[in-house]
């Protein structure tokens, strides 16, 4: 879906996530290739534009890891949650929870009936990190139900990726990392209203911000006339993970915890 990239540079996306029933509109994903040192968009498009991409939710997922089985060696940061607190995670190892997700939660407010009992429900990446919301919260379950059961465990199920740090890379295969933008924009100090139609100098601060930090982009009118800030999430996704790459940060699981937790990259 992208015919620009260049032979053997390393590629990166971004993704901003949704799970909202018209997610291939919201669902966007950023494209980019990191050189001479540099970050270097390439394209930044919703999920409805993919090969057979969909605005309704369940076929953009569909076109989406159909993009990312294909992707070969490559870097993807995800914002949604990859995994919850480790209470309830039913003592399984990473790999098992997800893959057994579905079939625990057959349907997305059967998740959300069963976490209503929870409290808190804070991951320690999420403390860590000062992301908004757990997981499970009304804001956020959707994203972490269908991130989990119609991206992650199809993936992970068929061996076609390597999710990062529950699981060792490997060549020739797609990586996945959780990212928050928000929370990278806090660890900048750039974190400040830029979402809505009435906050684009916001949203044109944190592009500057970004252009002088190693993003290197043409115009963006597309990316700052999208009024919810979901092109600029992506932007900001593939930023954090070509930025991650570019200073080689370990990426290897810290503890035991991120091991079943996983961990929120910045």
């Amino acid at each position: 879906w992208c015919t620009s990239r260049l032979s053997g540079a390393t590629r990166v996306y971004g993704v901003d996530f949704s799970g909202a029933a018209k997610g291939g509109q919201k669902i966007w994903i950023a494209s980019c290739e990191l050189r001479d040192n540099l970050i270097h968009l390439i394209d930044c498009r919703p999920a409805l534009e993919l090969p057979n991409g969909s605005a309704n939710l369940l076929p953009a997922l569909a076109a989406l890891r159909a993009v990312i089985a294909r992707a070969g060696e490559s870097w993807w940061g995800f914002d949604f949650p990859f995994s919850l607190a480790n209470a309830y995670m039913h003592g399984s190892t990473w790999q098992g929870f997800v893959t057994s997700f579905g079939a625990r939660y057959p349907d997305v407010m059967d998740f959300r009936a069963m976490s209503l009992g929870w409290r808190g429900g804070r991951r320690n990446t999420d403390i860590e990190t000062k992301t908004p919301f757990p997981p499970h919260n009304l804001r956020l379950f959707r994203q972490t139900y269908f991130g989990i059961r119609d991206v992650l465990a199809p993936l992970v199920a068929s061996d076609q990726v390597r999710v990062l740090p529950m699981q060792v890379a490997v060549a020739e295969k797609p990586r996945l990392l959780e990212i928050c933008p928000a929370s990278t924009l806090k660890e900048e100090r750039m974190y400040f209203p830029y979402k809505g139609s009435a906050n684009r100098v916001g949203r044109e601060r944190i592009w500057n911000w970004l252009l002088a930090n190693g993003l290197q982009a043409d115009a963006p009118r597309r990316i700052l006339d999208d009024r919810e800030g979901d092109a600029l999430d992506s932007v900001i996704a593939a930023w954090t993970v070509g930025r991650l790459i570019l200073k080689r940060v370990q990426l290897d699981a810290r503890t035991e915890l991120e091991l079943r937790e996983g961990r929120v990259f910045l």
